[in-house]
């Protein structure tokens, strides 16, 4: 897998592919570093996230082994990624029975993950899912859990409006869970705002 494998740097708010995939335009990456999302956007402009994907996890696997479909990946950090060959991961899992288990168990994990967000946009309150994403969003920069996120971003990842995903931070900061510094989110409490996460 590695010997046609090249490394890239993908900055934050940068776009791998938008849109309708096809096989033969599709990225196969390995997240060296960085977090970035996985979304859909409807025809009004709306977003919502169906997927996080951080270090150590593959992007394009789906695309690679079936076909496309319309979603967009963005990085939310500066990202590092190695770019493999598709055609060398077919060929793979093609040929070798456990590499194949072991692809169709991380699309398992995968539709579990996507059910489980997508069940969570629809049934939760904005709060829960605002604290939810914080948390999912959430990196550490020294003694301190920061999220490299603005509200738009977080709105469009539960798929609502940025006044909404506002008035959400706004009660989390009144609740002391959470505080701004420097323009960033710093999570002061993140096990109380895991509670809010489950609706306790």
């Amino acid at each position: 897998m590695l010997a046609e494998a090249f490394e890239v740097d993908l900055p934050a708010g940068g776009v791998i592919y938008r849109g309708v995939l096809h096989r033969e335009t599709v990225v196969l990456a390995l997240v060296v570093e960085g977090l970035l999302r996985v979304y859909m956007t409807s025809p009004e402009g709306r977003q919502v996230t169906i997927r996080y994907v951080t270090t150590s996890d593959v992007l394009g696997v789906p695309i690679v082994i079936g076909r496309g479909g319309p979603v967009d990946v963005q990085a939310l950090t500066d990202c590092v990624l190695l770019r493999l060959s598709p055609e060398r991961f077919r060929n793979l899992v093609g040929a070798d029975p456990a590499v194949g288990l072991q692809v169709a168990r991380e699309l398992s994990r995968r539709v579990f993950q996507t059910s489980e967000l997508l069940a969570q946009n629809v049934f939760f309150s904005v709060q829960r899912r605002v604290a939810h994403h914080l948390l999912d969003l959430a990196q550490r920069e020294g003694d301190q859990l920061v999220v490299p996120a603005k509200q738009q971003d977080i709105a469009d990842a539960i798929g609502t409006v940025r006044e909404v995903v506002a008035r959400a931070l706004k009660r989390l900061r009144e609740l002391g869970l959470i505080a701004t510094c420097n323009g960033a989110i710093v999570l002061v409490d993140p096990s109380e705002l895991h509670r809010v996460a489950q609706g306790e």
